[in-house]
């Protein structure tokens, strides 16, 4: 199920989101240049540029593991591992919960989940509101973030 969510996502996002690489940028922008004068010598500087194998493999396939041997780096995967590990067993656990343990069948052991989506999507609302009003009242102490106390004395 999440990997479906997730190429959702990636085809949504590939869809609507525009592109942000200034090389592909420049590329498109060339293209567009050369069909509209038919100067076809017209080209970006990334057009030039001459791939081979092993720079790519040495780019995209070797540096994330040279970045994963830093320390500072392998300490949040692990961190972020281990969440991610917890958050899953969580989850996979209420279905199990509901259909074995209470007797529930396979559709009602799964309402649990439309409560954490409500929560989620509240959630998010309510970070999104609280924002703004904190943004308004940050703007109107003249970009000043003055804290009231918590405790007072």
């Amino acid at each position: 199920m999440t990997g479906i969510m997730q190429m959702i996502v990636v085809l949504v996002g590939a869809i609507v989101l525009n592109e942000t690489y200034p090389d592909a940028l420049l590329v498109a922008k060339a293209r567009q240049l050369r069909y509209d004068s038919g100067n076809w010598a017209l080209h970006a500087r990334h057009e030039e540029r001459d791939f081979n194998i092993g720079e790519l493999a040495n780019k995209f396939l070797m540096r994330p593991f040279r970045l994963l041997a830093t320390p500072i780096c392998f300490l949040m995967v692990l961190y972020a591992s281990f969440v991610y590990g917890i958050l899953y067993l969580c989850l996979a656990a209420v279905p199990i919960q509901f259909a074995e343990e209470r007797g529930y069948g396979p559709v009602i052991a799964e309402l649990p989940f439309i409560a954490l989506l409500l929560g989620t999507v509240f959630g998010g609302t309510a970070n999104i509101l609280n924002n703004k009003f904190y943004t308004r009242k940050f703007e109107a102490n003249e970009n000043q973030p003055v804290l009231k106390p918590v405790f007072h004395q």
